[in-house]
């Protein structure tokens, strides 16, 4: 019998455990009539025919038989089921799959034998270094013992030897994402770094590595794999806008150059460019900044065909604001109000613009009572209503309002300042006085609340920091 039939026969049998026996069964009977049997007739002892490689393979097969009904009948993480299938592997050493049977049995012990498994896994791959699933089934088993240098050298290896590197990627993503899901990321960064050196889609793997040190602030390893993704020509645009993130804290003028060379490379792409309009914002570049937001409404209207969200003109409008540009700004609102009628941030926004000008209080009324029904106990709005009724002179109401808005938002020095104001309208000289210290203990950079303070007597420069809000 030859030894590759052996080996197929034994493949048929793996998959279907009945035949597998009902062939030994047949097998041993056969044994009988070659061999001779004592037990039938009176039949006369007879030379066996059989090699002793084919009893030898014989034996394996019986032996990988008795597994198979251990397993079924005791369960594969019973040690008989072991010590069979451990038995037909030495019997039959060249046969890979026994050694991948014998090792996933020896892993499934109640108490799991991970160097038997270890050890016939590594011959299965010896035998069969083409099979992806055999470094994946080492690798896991490796991950699990939290040998991850030893797991990835295995997969390296797989990659490089096997007939399937797709799996072999998919797989080591898989566990990365299980270590990212468990916090454990300084055990999914290696894999992520075998992913980066491996797949054609480098970019993606580099960009995630940014976004893993910047988890643990380390920066300088974050900034290296952020460039590493912005040299691939099909660049993400996040990672131009998260390495533009890290400069701005130290080196603006390196995150205006990281978000200028998104921006050419990706030239309709309107995070990059509302990233760029924000940095300028924070400089107090407004020309800037606008000229910019003026880019992204263009790209989003004429070129990409959408409608403006509501938060993009929310940003626009405020920038306007900012810039002084009262009156571009009211058409902003405007605008976004007319497309997104419930957008509550812009009637809110516009209706303390309005109130802070002191103009169009009725509308400005109607509008802040629109965002309330949208969301009734924010701060900011209950706020702006206040404010309102102080603009309307309406004293009471605006105490009441203002009052709820600082229960809901605490230490917010611009309400707080609003109180103050509110309650020297009431001639209640000594709790206006109060609000005021506390505001300005909230933000000492205030000029009103300074210029109000002096109004009162106080000497800014001699306040303790005694008052508590």
């Amino acid at each position: 019998m030859a030894s590759g039939y052996r080996h197929n026969q034994l493949r048929c049998c793996q998959a279907n455990a009945w035949r597998i026996v009902v062939f030994c069964l047949s097998f041993a009977v056969l044994s009988c009539f070659l061999c001779g049997c004592g037990t039938i007739g009176q039949r006369k002892s007879r030379v066996s025919h059989l090699s002793g490689e084919d009893k030898q393979f014989a034996d394996a097969l019986a032996h990988y038989c008795q597994g198979i009904i251990n397993r079924n009948t005791l369960g594969d993480n019973s040690p008989q089921t072991l010590k069979e299938y451990q038995r037909a592997s030495e019997l039959d050493p060249k046969n890979n799959m026994l050694h991948t049977i014998t090792a996933a049995s020896a892993c499934r012990q109640n108490v799991p034998d991970l160097d038997t498994g270890r050890t016939h896994y590594l011959k299965a791959i010896e035998l069969a270094p083409s099979e992806a699933t055999l470094y994946i089934a080492l690798a896991r088993l490796y991950f699990y013992q939290k040998k991850d240098k030893e797991a990835l050298s295995v997969l390296a290896d797989g990659f490089k030897s096997s007939d399937s590197e797709t799996i072999i990627l998919a797989f080591t993503y898989g566990f990365a994402r299980t270590f990212i899901a468990k916090n454990n990321v300084n055990r999914a960064i290696p894999c992520v770094e075998f992913l980066a050196a491996q797949s054609k889609h480098s970019r993606r793997y580099y960009h995630l590595l940014g976004d893993l040190h910047t988890s643990l602030d380390n920066k300088k390893a974050a900034i290296h794999n952020y460039l590493m993704a912005t040299k691939d020509k099909k660049s993400l645009p996040e990672s131009f806008i998260s390495l533009a993130a890290i400069y701005a804290e130290s080196a603006p003028d390196k995150a205006e150059k990281t978000l200028l060379k998104g921006a050419s490379r990706l030239p309709d792409n309107t995070f990059i460019l509302l990233a760029l309009s924000r940095l300028y914002s924070i400089q107090k570049q407004f020309d800037k900044s606008l000229d910019v937001f003026a880019k992204i409404k263009n790209i989003v209207q004429n070129i990409q065909n959408n409608t403006i969200t509501a938060d993009l003109y929310i940003e626009y409008g405020s920038t306007l604001d900012m810039a002084g540009r009262k009156e571009d700004a009211e058409k902003i609102f405007l605008e976004c109000i007319k497309i997104h009628p419930n957008a509550d941030q812009a009637l809110n926004y516009l209706a303390y613009m309005w109130a802070e000008q002191d103009i169009r209080l009725e509308i400005a009324l109607k509008y802040v009572n629109r965002a309330l029904t949208i969301e009734p106990v924010n701060g900011a709005y209950i706020d702006t209503l206040g404010w309102i009724y102080y603009k309307q002179k309406k004293y009471d109401m605006a105490i009441e309002r203002l009052l709820k808005a600082a229960f809901i938002i605490k230490n917010d020095p611009v309400i707080t300042e609003h109180i103050g104001d509110t309650y020297n309208a009431l001639n209640n000289n000594e709790k206006a006085r109060h609000f005021w210290l506390l505001s300005h203990k909230l933000d000492p950079e205030s000029q009103s609340v300074k210029k109000k303070l002096a109004a009162q007597g106080v000497d800014i420069k001699t306040l303790t920091s005694k008052i508590t809000p």
